[in-house]
């Protein structure tokens, strides 16, 4: 017997190292394939996004509104008791007294502003392109600065 083949005293034979090493390599090359694969074939981010957008619905009026204190996201509250977090985009759009309404399915929001009676269509899809560009363009800022 070698002395590598002990450890602490315990006598690990050639059958023990090959077990021990499908235990603990199995699930990381497992981990490996999931991560690559989900990185090549896996939905983008603003493909989730979009699909998660997609599925809400609701319809009422804001009735009030206040600040998340974790995420520093506006949430407004419809008078159904609805809790929408608005998009920081859409945030000097909305206000207290407006309709809002989102159907199923689709990825736009319809604002009904409740003074003057005008309609706003605010869409998902540009909020998500708008997305990259401002990131590129606070990035090329900080770099001038």
């Amino acid at each position: 017997m070698k002395k590598e083949d002990y450890w602490e005293g315990i006598y690990w034979s050639k059958k023990d190292k090959t077990i021990l090493r499908l235990i603990f390599g199995t699930p990381l090359v497992l981990g490996i394939i999931f991560i690559i694969y989900n990185f090549v074939f896996g939905k983008s981010g603003k493909e989730s996004f979009l699909e998660e957008k997609s599925k809400l619905y609701f319809n009422g009026k804001i009735v009030s509104e206040y600040r998340q204190w974790e995420h520093n996201i506006k949430v407004a509250v419809l008078n159904d008791g609805y809790e929408y977090p608005l998009m920081g985009e859409w945030e000097k759009f909305i206000h207290i007294g407006d309709s809002i309404s989102k159907e199923k399915d689709s990825l736009y929001i319809i604002l009904i502003n409740g003074t003057t009676g005008e309609r706003l269509k605010l869409d998902y899809r540009e909020a998500v392109k708008k997305w990259r560009s401002d990131f590129i363009q606070r990035r090329m800022r900080e770099e001038a600065k």
